[in-house]
């Protein structure tokens, strides 16, 4: 008697757990509200994005290479944005006391690109790129060593 008991009990026990992880998901399928998508309605043309390199100048001032560089960003949508960068690199090394090499070069160069907001929520004030770019450069360069 007490082994048909304890089957029994084990058997109740189970059948339970199984009712109550049913109820558990049809309640949470039941909390699940669908969403309709609402046509896009913010106009196409967003904005502009102006930037600039400030840490280049400075570098250049201070050490043997630097840069100048703009960029503009245009935002369409909020998920586009096509990006055209411009720069001019140079360095300028007269005199190394350990290698005794000397090098000047001076490189103007373009970049054209895109990037692509992945946020799910286009409008927020936080956004996740990716992108990609290419870019042009053509440079000359001097090289001597000092023996």
């Amino acid at each position: 008697m007490t082994l048909l008991r304890h089957i029994s009990a084990s058997t109740l026990r189970a059948a339970t757990s199984v009712l109550l992880a049913f109820g558990a998901l049809t309640t949470s399928a039941q909390i699940l509200k669908s969403e309709t998508q609402s046509p896009d309605t913010t106009r196409f043309f967003r904005g502009l994005q102006v930037m600039a390199d400030v840490v280049g100048p400075i570098q250049l001032a201070v050490s043997d290479y630097g840069q100048y560089e703009a960029a503009l960003r245009i935002n369409f949508k909020d998920r586009y944005f096509p990006v055209f960068e411009v720069g001019y690199g140079s360095a300028n090394h007269e005199d190394d006391p350990v290698t005794h090499v000397m090098y000047k070069t001076a490189a103007p160069y373009g970049k054209v690109g895109f990037d692509y907001n992945i946020m799910k929520n286009k409008h927020d004030v936080y956004r996740v790129y990716v992108g990609a770019r290419y870019a042009f450069t053509s440079f000359k360069y001097d090289v001597a060593a000092l023996y």
